[in-house]
Formats: C-alpha cells, sequence, structure tokens
C-alpha cells in the first residue's frame, strides 16, 4: 500500500512537471537574459558589481580576472537574493577571497529559481545548465581558463544547479562541492542529467548535514554529525537549520583553515561503533561540563567527582574491577544532588543490596530549557561519555560483560546511545519509559533499540515512546495513563516506571508478565497461557523476547 502510494506520487508529479512545462515554458522562458554572472577578486568584493557576459573577452577584460589564479563559480539556491549577505554564495565568496588569492564567479540565475515553480525546475535546471556550459566553453576558449584549475560549489538546489552545469560540460571541473543537495524531485535515475552525481566533476564531494538526500551522490560523500538533525538547531521542524550548516562547515574549513578528520564507514551504526569520532567543530559539548561520581556501599553518602580517565583516581573512589558496574544517566532538567534525582534514588536502592560500583553521570550543566535544544545534542553527548567508558576499559579494566546501564525519559535514549555507540558492549541496558520527543521508529541511530546492548528491557508506563524499542518491553498497566495518576498529569505516569523498577529492587516486587500482542488482548486474557517473564530488577530476565503486559499497583 505504502510502496503504491508513493508510486502514485512519484508519477503524478511526472505528469506534472511535463503538463506544467508544456504550458509555463512559453510564459517563463529560461534564456540567457535570465542568468547573470558576476565577477569577484581580492580587488574587488563589493556585492554590487555589474554583471557581464563571460563569454564576451572585452567585458572579462575590464575586471581583475585571471587566468592564472585558481576559479571558482558558484550557484545560488532558490528563494535568495543575489545581494543579501545571507546568500549562499555571497557568504562563500566572502570566505573564499579572505583566504584565497583567486577568481571567484557568482552564477545569478535567481530570476529563474525564484518565481515559487519549485515543481519546474528539473526542466529549468537542465535549460539552464546547458546555457551556462555555453558560457564557460566560450570562457575557455578566449581566456585560456584552466579547468584542472576550478571548482564549482553550490547548496540545496544550487547543489543540484552546479552538478548539471558539470555534467554539461564534460565533467571537466577539478572539483565539484555540493553543499547539503536538496532532494525534492530529484530522483536517482535522473541524476545524470540534471542533478548532482560522479559524472558532474572528476572529484565530486557532497556533504551532507539534513537527511534531505540521504544517499551518496559523489565520488566523496560526508555526513556531518550524522547527516541528520544539527546540534543547536532547536526546533527545527523542516531541517532548514540543519540543511544551512553544511555551508557554516564549508566557511569554517576556508575561513580558518580548519580540517575535521572524517573515518570512512558504512553507516552511521559503524561510524558509532569505533572509538574514534568526528564532532561538529562549529559547536563541540565541552568535556569538562559531564561529571563522573563514583560510589560504593562503604560511599553511598560521598559526592566524590572522578577522573575516570585516571585509574589511580579511580581506585581512590574505591572502584574495584572486579565488582559488578553500573552507569545511570537521570532525566531532563534534574537537579544532580536532590534526593528526588532518578539516579540518586537508584544509587540508594542498589547500594542498600548489592556491592558493586556505581557509576553517577551528571550531564546537568548541559541542559537548557529548550528540550529540542536537548535533542540535537544527545547524540554527541552519547559519543562524549562512550570515549570516557572506552578509556575506562582500557585504564581501569572495566569489564563490559559485567556492566550494565540504565536511565529514565530522555537519558533513556542518551543511555542507548552510549550503548550503540560503544558497540552494544554492555552487558544489559536498563530504559525507564524513554521520552518519544522526535524519535522516529524507522531511525534507531539516537535513541535506545537492541543495538544498544547485549541485552535490552525497556519499561513503559505513559507518555513514553509507545512501540517496542529493545528485546523485551514491558508495558505497566496498558502502557499508558497510570492508576491514580491525574489523567492531566502525564508527568506522573512518565515517572512511575522509576518507581517500579525502584520496588524491584527494595521490595525484590517482580510481577508476573505475559507475552502479548497488545493492551485489549492481555486485558481479556488472550494472554494467560503464554510465555511469561519478570521486569526489573538488578539482572534482568534476559530469556525475555517481545512485548510483555502486566498489573501492578505495589509501587505505591
Amino acid at each position: 500500500m505504502i510502496a503504491g502510494t508513493k508510486l502514485l506520487l512519484f508519477w503524478t508529479s511526472c505528469l506534472t512537471t511535463v503538463y506544467s512545462g508544456i504550458i509555463l515554458d512559453n510564459i517563463f522562458p529560461v534564456n540567457e537574459s535570465k542568468i547573470k554572472f558576476y565577477v569577484y577578486t581580492r580587488n574587488d568584493t563589493a556585492n554590487s558589481v555589474d554583471p557581464i557576459d563571460i563569454s564576451n573577452p572585452d567585458e572579462v577584460s575590464q575586471t581583475y580576472f585571471n587566468s592564472t589564479k585558481p576559479t571558482v563559480f558558484c550557484a545560488n539556491s532558490v528563494f535568495e537574493k543575489p545581494f543579501d549577505v545571507t546568500n549562499s554564495c555571497q557568504r562563500i565568496k566572502n570566505a573564499i577571497l579572505k583566504a584565497h588569492d583567486a577568481n571567484f564567479i557568482f552564477i545569478d540565475w535567481s530570476s529563474i529559481s525564484n518565481r515559487n515553480l519549485y515543481f519546474h525546475l528539473l526542466g529549468d535546471i537542465e535549460k539552464a545548465a546547458d546555457i551556462i556550459k555555453n558560457k564557460i566553453l566560450d570562457m575557455i576558449d578566449y581566456s585560456e581558463l584552466d579547468m584542472e584549475n576550478s571548482q564549482i560549489v553550490g547548496a540545496s538546489v544550487g547543489a543540484q544547479m552546479i552538478g548539471a552545469i558539470g555534467t554539461a560540460v564534460g565533467g571537466n571541473f577539478q572539483q565539484v562541492v555540493a553543499l547539503d543537495p536538496a532532494s525534492i524531485y530529484f530522483y536517482s535515475f535522473w541524476k545524470n542529467i540534471n542533478s548532482i552525481s560522479t559524472k558532474s566533476g572528476k572529484h565530486v564531494q557532497v556533504i551532507h548535514s539534513s537527511a534531505y538526500h540521504r544517499y551518496p551522490l559523489g565520488h566523496a560523500d560526508y555526513y556531518m554529525n550524522g547527516g541528520l538533525a544539527q546540534p543547536y538547531c532547536g526546533m527545527d521542524l523542516f531541517r532548514l537549520c540543519s540543511h544551512a550548516r553544511s555551508i557554516s562547515l564549508y566557511m569554517h574549513t576556508i575561513v580558518n583553515g580548519a580540517r575535521i578528520e572524517a573515518s570512512k564507514c558504512d553507516s552511521l551504526e559503524d561510524f558509532y561503533a569505533t572509538k574514534y569520532t568526528v564532532l561538529d567543530v562549529l559547536f563541540p559539548i565541552d568535556d569538562t561540563k559531564i561529571k563522573y561520581y563514583i560510589y560504593t556501599q562503604n560511599t553511598t553518602d560521598d559526592h566524590y567527582e572522578v577522573n575516570v580517565v585516571d585509574p589511580k583516581d579511580m581506585l581512590r573512589a574505591g572502584f574495584s574491577k572486579d565488582k559488578h558496574t553500573m552507569f545511570c544517566l537521570f532525566a531532563y532538567n534534574e537537579l544532580p544532588l536532590e534526593m528526588s534525582n532518578t539516579c540518586q534514588r537508584i544509587k540508594r536502592a542498589v547500594l542498600k543490596s548489592h556491592d558493586i560500583n556505581y557509576v553517577f553521570i551528571d550531564w546537568s550543566l548541559l541542559s537548557t530549557d529548550d528540550l529540542f535544544q536537548m535533542l540535537r545534542l544527545i547524540e554527541i553527548l552519547g559519543v562524549k561519555i562512550r570515549d570516557k567508558i572506552l578509556d575506562m576499559i582500557d585504564g581501569s579494566g572495566l569489564d563490559m560483560n559485567n556492566c550494565q546501564i540504565i536511565g529514565a525519559s530522555l537519558g533513556a535514549q542518551v543511555v542507548g546511545i552510549i550503548g550503540l555507540a560503544t558497540g552494544g558492549l554492555f552487558r544489559q541496558v536498563i530504559g525507564l519509559d524513554p521520552t518519544a520527543y522526535i524519535f522516529f521508529p524507522f531511525y534507531d541511530k539516537n535513541r535506545i533499540s537492541k543495538k544498544s546492548g547485549q541485552f535490552v528491557q525497556v519499561i513503559h508506563t505513559g507518555p513514553g515512546y509507545f512501540l517496542p524499542m529493545g528485546h523485551a518491553d514491558y508495558y505497566m498497566n496498558g502502557g499508558e495513563l497510570q492508576p491514580h495518576c491525574p489523567t492531566t498529569d502525564w508527568y506522573c505516569s512518565h515517572m512511575v516506571a522509576v518507581l517500579f523498577y525502584l520496588s524491584t529492587i527494595i521490595n525484590d516486587n517482580k510481577p508476573v508478565a505475559y507475552k502479548c500482542e497488545n493492551a485489549d488482548r492481555f486485558y481479556s486474557g488472550q494472554c494467560k497461557n503464554n510465555p511469561t517473564s519478570y521486569p526489573g530488577g538488578f539482572l534482568v530476565d534476559r530469556n525475555a523476547s517481545g512485548k510483555y503486559y502486566f498489573t501492578d499497583y505495589t509501587y505505591y
């Protein structure tokens, strides 16, 4: 059904494009007058230079163009004003000419790209690229423009435009840089005609920053922070902020000479499973804002910050590599030293009955009132904590087969990312009603999932992520509004997961849960003969698999 719908939408878009082309070509023709060229050098960087015909040697001779210098062409994206300070090519021009003595040729096709006829761009780009190709070939003939010393760059739809231009000139550009190419209406089987591809130049580099076009398009494709929603972009519903971040990154590498080392990887999962990682250097997380505290049965009430990379400091804190180790991350916006803090409560319960190392991870200094901003940070946060844990393995002999990690709400999603980043090495991972905000079922790289550990148990009690996420998912009292919680107080039900888990530790209360497809079947008694399991506990039931339902009121 879904595939059929997608196919219908695809052919509808095709017919719309063809039909609009027949009608609109006469109303809005693509011709030379709609495309302008501006030549900039270090001697003339003002935005308001006059347009010139680059195929006319007399006009080019009136500029500071020098064919012996590197030449950079740039094409704008849609809905950009050519001389606005936010125009992608104007920003790139300022960065390049600040750092390099080069020719910069701005290809302004805004009279075409800004017509509010997005669906008609496929044909427009192909026609415009053919016109631009002829201009560039003329320039090669009379000015000795060296294509071996030339490159072309563009962002979004501009990235698709430069791809079409590069293909039109026979792939002769030495370098083509595409910044987060737009995906709408740019289909893979058309990429040799009107979009970016390996045929666009001798070396085509593509930087992905927003999931607009997820698939590799060039000779080298770089996925910035996973190529998804970028940190510090706030409530970026259409990912426009993330989309533009590729431009900021590119400019940063030009102006500051920064080189961000990237690891070759088949997937984001494989990338996170290695120790070496690449983070967005524009917005790094300060390691000193993540604090680690180690507690044991002898130091339950001490609050001793530990340098987990230093084995001697670990020993002073009472850490023993021979004991079981439990890591904990508290929920969003919790105060670390409050008695009510999730991890403080779990610490008291666990250390009362178990002689272990308890590692309290305090990330409160990174917490903000902007939850959506926090969501963009947690992938980087997870990798930062992963690095420290791997250092603990190397320095203090931490045994991941004798190790678990637990988190509640947003903390549950973070422990999932940490687990994934460590290659799923944790013996067990427990998620207490993981938050649901902007965590999608079809994408499991920034949330808790089966890949987070050897065995992942998730307890659902309220407005958290309702779909199954782990090896075993337990739905308490239907996994929705909990008894004794007001119907308007979702947070009450949300945090019942913590109360229930504590009861399984303190009172050894582990109710029977029945494997079941859904709550309706469970409550109607259709699952009473199904396999059973026991949720919660210090060591979870690793024989469980699938969805389980149970009723419990003893945590009150």
